[in-house]
């Protein structure tokens, strides 16, 4: 049977021209054979992250299941959520979401102000000219074409839709239109404060997570939709060559399994997996250590999803290309402005902010006053190059000089003076340092992480370097200072030195924030077969996306999905991820039942 498409739900006027350019395009680009797809792997990666739990079960479908649903959606984020509230709206009366964490969101609740949507009424009532056309190309050129044209497609039919369905359930969109670096035109949408969901205290520019998070988890208590916390995904149950019906979850709290039944259809919105070393080393041997990740410490972006889809024939695009930055004197990195939400209350969490907790001052990268030292306390690279990026990022210079330390750990640090503490902004003061601890309290700084003494040698113990070389890194650096030559990296002027007490410092920490690929789904959602498609395709076997093989009753949206952004997903990205769930929800809940 074939799914309805999104467009034969949405009838709304679209600003679009040309809806089927690209819908022929094939399904090209580097398919990757997932590399840890077995039992023993799976069940390795799917324990829980503070406990030691039996393996979960074997994949043959249960004869007997503790619960019963028409869709499950795994994954509370703009996806998740979306796809269960189009899911209920759709036909499917039964309908449950679940999620791992103690809070729901996932690292939407975290997402800032930019709403990228491609035709959008808000930018066409400010008279700007934006057209399908332009869309295509400013996507393309950033994912350096390896962008399927027929998902991007399918996102800007239905981007406008979407920003119109959010402002249904409550949403007050700002009526000037913002323009980011890859836009050629303003087509970003921001929230406006509005009774609808009373943050108090948080600016417009930076709600818009929490705020479209909070609308739908409200339309969802009005439709009787369950959203179940602490329960974390183990298992994909698939009759062998037909649909999926069902999933195994853990109970994160007790350490149980329990085996759930999905009569239409199981929608995975996930997240990305740069919580996951052995899946990060698995594409990419440079990201050898465990990497801070967005949204830590309330989420762990893990690759379930990704590992449970594989098990059942999906497939994976562009793993390879992952977004990185670094963080500098914390474990928590939860974006500018956020709110930790549950089920349970929704109203009076939203004036409690957890704000990011990187050290200030250029973000606490060096800039003209600071040494970068690794562990062993030598220098390692041209600081002046520090902060500079390419497409993607990973190949830029300074990333390279970081993973060619040899080292592991790589206990790399920011060193300073007390005059380039005061250059660099108000965090870097002793009273600042002296407050970090390991708290979920402001300025959410890791004790271990910052480091601030009058001596060099005090200062190089609590860094865990060898004080005799970090002294004498710091005597070499000053050095140059005088000559006004950096003979070991060629660092350009200004050169700064560092001998006015007290020094300060603070670690650094690598983050993995995206993936700019993940599983395989086609227009609708749908996850390709790939097992399927590699099973029955010869040398001239190619055929249009929409047109392979597809995994019955398995749908997948958000961050754990690829093809849409080629090398680079870049910010904005969550009315395109809200968008995918509406199309997951929609087709998953007019799905025919399986049983």
């Amino acid at each position: 049977m074939v799914e309805p498409s999104i467009d034969d739900k949405l009838s709304r006027r679209q600003f679009v021209g040309t809806a089927a350019a690209g819908a022929a395009v094939l399904g090209a680009g580097a398919l990757l054979t997932p590399k840890l797809v077995g039992a023993t792997a799976s069940a390795k990666l799917m324990a829980p992250q503070s406990a030691s739990v039996p393996a979960p079960a074997q994949a043959e479908v249960p004869t007997k299941w503790d619960s019963t649903y028409g869709v499950i959606v795994v994954g509370t984020g703009h996806p998740g959520l979306a796809a269960a509230v189009e899911a209920y709206d759709n036909g499917a009366t039964s309908v449950t979401v679940i999620e791992k964490e103690a809070y729901l969101g996932g690292t939407s609740q975290f997402a800032g102000g930019n709403y990228e949507t491609p035709l959008n009424f808000i930018s066409a009532a400010a008279g700007i000219q934006d057209t399908f056309g332009l869309c295509m190309s400013d996507y393309l050129t950033l994912g350096q074409y390896r962008n399927n044209p027929a998902l991007l497609a399918s996102w800007f039919r239905n981007a406008n839709d979407s920003a119109l369905w959010l402002q249904n359930m409550g949403i007050v969109w700002n009526p000037v239109p913002a323009q980011q670096s890859d836009e050629s035109v303003a087509r970003t949408m921001n929230v406006e404060q509005s009774p609808n969901y009373p943050m108090t205290g948080a600016t417009s520019a930076l709600m818009t997570g929490s705020a479209t998070i909070y609308v739908m988890a409200q339309a969802l208590a009005k439709r009787n939709v369950s959203i179940q916390c602490g329960k974390r995904l183990t298992q994909i149950y698939r009759v062998s060559g037909g649909p999926v019906v069902g999933i195994q979850v853990l109970d994160v709290p007790t350490g149980t399994y329990s085996n759930w039944q999905a009569t239409k259809a199981v929608v995975l919105a996930t997240g990305n997996s740069t919580g996951n070393p052995q899946m990060m080393a698995s594409v990419d041997p440079q990201l050898d250590e465990v990497y801070q990740q967005m949204g830590a410490p309330y989420v762990h972006k893990t690759g379930d999803g990704h590992i449970c889809a594989a098990e059942v024939g999906a497939g994976f695009i562009d793993m390879e290309y992952t977004s990185l930055g670094f963080v500098y004197g914390t474990n928590r990195n939860v974006g500018p402005m956020a709110v930790l939400l549950t089920p349970q209350n929704l109203t009076a969490a939203l004036t409690t902010y957890h704000q990011a907790g990187t050290i200030s001052g250029g973000g606490g990268a060096p800039g003209a006053w600071g040494i970068l030292v690794a562990g062993d306390g030598n220098r390692f690279v041209n600081e002046g190059i520090w902060g500079t990026t390419t497409i993607p990022a990973i190949m830029s210079a300074n990333y390279q000089a970081y993973f060619q330390i040899p080292f592991r750990p790589r206990n790399v640090w920011v060193v300073v003076d007390s005059n380039g503490a005061k250059a660099l902004g108000a965090s870097w003061n002793a009273t600042t340092i002296q407050a970090a601890s390991t708290s979920d309290v402001a300025p959410y700084l890791e004790s271990s992480m910052v480091a601030y003494s009058n001596t060099i040698a005090g200062l190089a113990t609590q860094m865990q370097i060898p004080p005799t070389s970090l002294a004498a890194t710091i005597a070499r650096w000053n050095g140059f200072c005088t000559a006004g030559k950096d003979s070991d990296f060629g660092r350009p002027a200004p050169l700064n030195p560092i001998s006015t007490p007290p020094y300060f410092a603070s670690a650094l920490q690598l983050e993995a924030s995206q993936v700019a690929g993940g599983i395989r789904v086609n227009t609708k959602q749908q996850v390709i077969d790939c097992q399927a498609g590699l099973m029955a395709s010869g040398p001239s076997a190619a055929v249009a996306l929409d047109n392979e093989p597809v995994i019955p009753g398995l749908y997948a949206a958000g961050e754990c999905t690829g093809g849409f952004f080629g090398v680079n997903r870049a910010s904005g990205k969550i009315g395109c991820y809200l968008t995918q769930g509406r199309i997951a929800g929609i087709n998953a809940g007019q799905a025919a039942s399986n049983v």
